[in-house]
């Protein structure tokens, strides 16, 4: 078996009895060799229903629509692709015995009269369907980490194993100037996540080498570097995105259409608080780390408050802390005044756990956000109730739902592709 990359893996032991090899796969053990341009393989389940499963290397430079899986399912194919490595979409193809036609828009008929239009651009995966018989094809994501980089030789090393990543470096300058990581193809993206002092310096590494760039948040430490860091990007056309995850959440695209749409009426209040202690995050109380509980927490919960008021400035803003021994805040209380009274307040606290829930108040209704706000996994407004089931994931995680950042990852990835 070629070397894949495998999220999740369960079997009852029955299962691995019966077949051994299977056992290779759950102890990680591939075969790595040249392998083939194709495999195609037939497979029947228990309840004799037919599977075909196709991969490809890049090296094979055919569609596989056109050339392959018409001919398996002996139909004209509708789909959402794109052209291998061009970035483009897949053309009607009417030279072979079957056709191949691209979707680019989709609707699709829910309960209740209600209907979603979408840009098949806006799909994480690719698929295809058969015109006159009741056959359909998925694609599975292919999503790959393939250089790290610390301050520390040694976390990166072993990160690296952990997660099976070919290329470590002890400097993000060596990573930067490695021509074959991440590549001006515009598909890849650099993730910075280092101290937040640190953010500005290598960002501006980043660009000058030609990556484009996804920074954990705060962009930078002061709004004169933000706007110096902006204008970087736009000269050297590149991509750059401050990582707040939250507002890719399907939780959070709930409650922004419920908001665009007058479920709640007219938004008058936001409220959320969101603290617990960080003792054993020393950083966030140490200046030279870029200290500080509202560059840390403060961005979940102004977000919050951006949204629900459709990014509107606030017309004043009063704020109260209290200051850890080296001057940084620890705890904090905000009070933003918006046009015609409206009002929003948020607490934050690195000394003590507060709820970390979150609610829009309307002229007709309220929306909650359920602990964790900035990343839940429940909100209720007026017209019911939204669960978001969190993506599969092996991995233990510092902090609660991280795994649903894959929704940033995508929306990066449709960026990239516009």
């Amino acid at each position: 078996m070629e070397y894949a990359n495998v999220y999740a893996k369960g079997s009852p032991q029955s299962l691995l009895d019966r077949h051994p090899q299977m056992g290779l796969l759950f102890k990680d053990s591939f075969i790595r060799g040249r392998g083939q341009d194709l495999l195609v393989r037939n497979i029947t389940s228990a309840g004799s229903r037919r599977f075909f499963s196709v991969a490809k290397r890049a090296t094979f430079e055919q569609d596989i629509y056109a050339a392959v899986l018409t001919g398996l399912v002996r139909d004209d194919l509708v789909v959402q692709s794109w052209r291998n490595g061009a970035g483009e979409k897949l053309a009607a193809n009417c030279s072979r015995s079957y056709t191949v036609t691209h979707a680019d828009l989709v609707k699709l008929s829910l309960p209740e009269r209600r209907s979603i239009t979408f840009k098949t651009e806006e799909d994480h995966s690719k698929w295809a369907v058969a015109v006159d018989r009741q056959v359909f094809c998925i694609a599975s994501m292919n999503r790959m980490v393939v250089a790290v980089a610390g301050r520390d030789w040694e976390n990166a090393k072993r990160f690296g194993e952990l997660h099976r990543i070919a290329r470590v470096y002890a400097t993000y300058e060596e990573l930067s100037r490695d021509p074959d990581v991440v590549s001006d193809n515009g598909k890849d993206v650099a993730y910075v996540g280092s101290l937040h002092p640190d953010h500005y310096p290598t960002m501006k590494l980043l660009l000058e080498h030609g990556k484009h760039v996804l920074c954990e948040k705060p962009l930078t430490m002061n709004r004169r570097d933000t706007e110096d860091i902006c204008q970087l990007a736009k000269e050297k056309k590149l991509f750059l995105m401050e990582a707040l995850w939250s507002r890719f959440l399907p939780s959070y695209k709930h409650v922004e259409e419920a908001i665009k749409t007058g479920a709640i009426g007219d938004v008058r209040y936001v409220h959320s608080t969101f603290g617990y202690p960080m003792g054993s995050l020393s950083r966030v109380f140490r200046k030279d780390c870029g200290g500080s509980v509202l560059l840390t927490l403060g961005s979940y919960t102004a977000n919050l408050v951006l949204q629900a008021f459709g990014g509107e400035r606030p017309v004043k803003i009063s704020a109260y802390g209290e200051l850890a021994p080296e001057g940084v805040d620890q705890a904090d209380a905000v009070v933003m005044e918006f046009s015609g009274g409206r009002l929003a307040t948020f607490a934050l606290s690195g000394v003590v756990k507060l709820p970390g829930r979150g609610e829009i108040v309307g002229t007709k209704g309220t929306i909650t956000l359920h602990d964790p706000f900035h990343a839940p996994t429940c909100v209720e407004a007026p017209s019911g109730k939204f669960e978001m089931q969190l993506p599969p994931t092996t991995v233990a995680h510092n902090f609660p739902n991280t795994a649903a950042m894959r929704y940033e990852a995508e929306e990066v990835r449709r960026c990239l592709r516009e």
